[in-house]
């Protein structure tokens, strides 16, 4: 978990307010509450279709899946009987196929998905099972969830040598880990393209990212990061071989904060922990804890005996060191 900055409002949750692992359904075994939350939360947004990237057009076999395994999760989690799951089907249905579509089309899902409870009803899967199918198949479907977008203007990126004066709007991501693109959906009825968000067709290259003129274009990889420097809404980013200043102008202080905050997150929890980028601006408690202690990361086999002849007899000097098990 990536701890929340100083100057981060504790009032709301945030998609990036934990930092994104490459395979979500291994939180099982970091922090059981942690995995439970986020199925929770991801079950939540499919029923309320607040996940951009599927749409029922295109995946409708998939999320009339996701109803069956959620259908299926209560009867195991909770002891419900078939019966009673099905008098309460629409509390699984996503909102939106309730709002939008035939009462024909309804009965026509509900037969489909009543006819497919009825055959894995007597199947013994655990409920983490279940759990972790459903995390896993929709964070495939859907890799771009929890990577929060952000609004800003840059300068007008340069076009085959021309460089056009003034700013242009431009969205913003952070994805921290290489993804394979998402597969199309079988039987799912389009032609394989997303019409509730930008296709990203570099999903698999990871780093920080702006969609401008209709396709998103990598700016920089975490570790090509420097510093970052903050002017009012302004954020100047000091990239790797650039002698500019690559700089962002956001439209609220929430939405900046919520960006340094994230960036600088993940470059300790991905490159170097004991560097904060945006310090003093943003800064954080722990960390600042732990340099007051001179708490520092790893040292070599070779620097370890030296280190403890020089401090032997020194109060308050620790070497935890580990073993190599052979």
């Amino acid at each position: 978990m990536l701890e929340v900055s100083a100057r981060q409002s504790s009032g709301c949750i945030r998609k990036d307010g934990c930092a994104r692992i490459p395979k979500l359904s291994h939180l099982k075994a970091l922090d059981r509450k942690l995995f439970n939350y986020y199925y929770y939360q991801l079950r939540h947004d499919l029923l309320q279709s607040k996940i951009p990237e599927i749409e029922y057009d295109e995946y409708k076999n998939k999320i009339l899946g996701y109803v069956v395994n959620d259908m299926y999760r209560k009867m195991v989690e909770d002891g419900v009987s078939v019966a009673d799951l099905k008098r309460t089907y629409e509390d699984y249905i996503p909102r939106k196929i309730n709002k939008e579509h035939s009462l024909l089309f309804f009965n026509w899902a509900r037969t489909k998905v009543f006819n497919s409870l009825n055959k894995i009803s007597n199947r013994e899967h655990d409920v983490d099972y279940v759990k972790t199918v459903y995390i896993d198949d929709i964070d495939n479907l859907a890799p771009g969830y929890l990577y929060e977008e952000y609004n800003g203007h840059i300068p007008y990126p340069e076009e085959d040598g021309h460089l056009k004066p003034g700013k242009c709007r431009v969205k913003i991501k952070f994805v921290p880990y290489a993804q394979p693109l998402s597969k199309p959906a079988k039987g799912g009825g389009g032609n394989g393209s997303k019409k509730g968000a930008p296709k990203d067709e570099s999903e698999e290259q990871p780093g920080l990212k702006v969609f401008y003129s209709r396709e998103w274009r990598h700016v920089a990889n975490i570790d090509e990061i420097f510093t970052i420097l903050v002017d009012n809404l302004t954020v100047n980013i000091s990239i790797q071989d650039q002698s500019n200043l690559y700089s962002i102008d956001f439209g609220s202080q929430t939405e900046l904060d919520s960006f340094v905050t994230c960036l600088a997150g993940y470059y300790r929890l991905m490159c170097k922990w004991t560097v904060y980028l945006c310090k003093p601006y943003l800064y954080s408690p722990s960390l600042n804890r732990l340099t007051d202690i001179k708490c520092h990361g790893p040292i070599g086999t070779i620097t370890t005996p030296y280190e403890l002849v020089e401090h032997v007899g020194h109060a308050s000097s620790l070497t935890v060191s580990q073993g190599l098990v052979h």
